[in-house]
Parts: C-alpha cells; sequence; structure tokens
C-alpha cells in the first residue's frame, strides 16, 4: 500500500503488477482505511485495478482511536464534506494516476456514501454498495439516501444482507425501488438473508455471512470490470 497525500487530503493506493486504465475509488466503513479497508485495495489490484482508498480523517490526527472516529462519523464528517473530498480523489486518479475508468465501492458508510457520490460525478463508471448504512430518519450530517436515489447518474450494484440491524428491509426496499426508476441505467440488487451487516469482515462468522462473502465477491469483480467497456448512452 502506498500513502498518498494531495491537496491536504490523505489515501491509500494499492497498484496491479499491470499497467492498467481502471480504477476503483474505496469508500471506506466508519472506521476508515483499516486493515480490511487495505485488504479490499489489495484484492481489487490482484483483478487489474488501481485501488484508491479515501481517508475520512485527513483533517485529524492518523493515530485518533476507533471512539474519536465514531464520533467523528456521526454527524461531525458531513456526507456534503465527504463527496467533496471524494471527488477530488476521482480527479485525482483521472489526472495523476492516468486512468480513464473509475468505479466506487464502498462498505457500511461508504456503501452509502458511494450511491451518493453518483449522484454529483459524472466521471463514475458504475458503483457498488455493500451493505450501505441507510438510517431514518435522516442523521444529522447525512443526505437523503432514498430521495438521491432516483437521480443517481450511472449503474449501481447493491449487497444487501436481510439481517442488516442497521439499514431495515423497508429501508432497502426503498432504496431499490428509487434505484429502478431510473431510465436507461441498470440497478443489479444482491439479497443475501441470512447475512449480517458488515459480512464481507472475516470476523463476521456463521454460514450466512462466510456464503454471502463467497458469493458477493465475484459478483463486485463482474460488476467493476464491466466499466471497461460500458458506454455512456447519454453523452
Amino acid at each position: 500500500m502506498e500513502a498518498l497525500e494531495n491537496s491536504g487530503l490523505r489515501a491509500k493506493l494499492a497498484r496491479p503488477s499491470q499497467p492498467s486504465r481502471a480504477g476503483v475509488l474505496v469508500l471506506p466503513h466508519w472506521p476508515g482505511v483499516d486493515e480490511f479497508t487495505e485488504e479490499i485495495c489489495e484484492r481489487l489490484a490482484d483483478e487489474g485495478f488501481a485501488a484508491l482508498a479515501w481517508d475520512p480523517f485527513s483533517a485529524y490526527d492518523p493515530g485518533i482511536s476507533p471512539e474519536e472516529r465514531r464520533r467523528l462519523t456521526r454527524g461531525v464528517i458531513t456526507d456534503e464534506d465527504a463527496r467533496r473530498e471524494q471527488m477530488h480523489w476521482v480527479g485525482y486518479m483521472r489526472q495523476e494516476l492516468g486512468l480513464t475508468h473509475v468505479a466506487g465501492i464502498g462498505f457500511c458508510m461508504g456503501g452509502r456514501q458511494a450511491l451518493l457520490l453518483g449522484v454529483t460525478d459524472r466521471r463514475l463508471s458504475c458503483v457498488a454498495a455493500f451493505y450501505p448504512t441507510i438510517r431514518l430518519p435522516v442523521p444529522e450530517g447525512a443526505l437523503d439516501s432514498i430521495a438521491a436515489a432516483p437521480e443517481i447518474l450511472c449503474p449501481v450494484q447493491i449487497h444487501y444482507p436481510g439481517k442488516d440491524e442497521v439499514t431495515t428491509n423497508e429501508t432497502f426496499a426503498a432504496l431499490r425501488s428509487g434505484l429502478e426508476q431510473r431510465p436507461g441505467l441498470p440497478t443489479f440488487a444482491h439479497h443475501y438473508p441470512e447475512a449480517d451487516h458488515g459480512f464481507m469482515n472475516h470476523e463476521r462468522t456463521g454460514s450466512g455471512n462466510e456464503s454471502a462473502r463467497v458469493l458477493s465477491w465475484p459478483l463486485a469483480i463482474a460488476f467493476l470490470n464491466a466499466l471497461t467497456t460500458w458506454e455512456r448512452t447519454d453523452t
């Protein structure tokens, strides 16, 4: 993993072994760029993508505690501020890394923010959201993901665990309904009835989580690979 700093923002980068024109912006869960996030980046690099993980805590000391990170992600770091930083890194990936295709993938908090990034950044080829954290009513500092869903400008893939204790089944149904209102843009919704929120983390044991891990990752890679041949029909 390569540490990056640009315009006062931090990120981590995993490069593929062979030159690539495709990359993935990785939006992490609330702890930020930890061992799990770095593993995701390395797995993406193994699949031929340049994988850049956005650090939500660039304005703070890298060594802040998990408790402080949790506090900051509950309203102090807003979705709007996060989105501005994420758009900066999309530009960096295209201009500094020379990538022609950039996708987004997010987990938990990052899953929600990946969807929201798709509303404003037309440079994204597609977005994959793993168990996006969507609470209702909308908390302070968060944007309304359900209202924003029909406005997302790129193909979307969602991985939703049926036993998600954060995003309810009703909320997921509303999100999917909003996404499917978009004319001409595909939505791929994958439902894992026995899986929990955070199932991609190996600490989440149980057969439902294990099967969701095994099934979801190849689906995500296939979806991201499609970005290299996707042609926008509205531009």
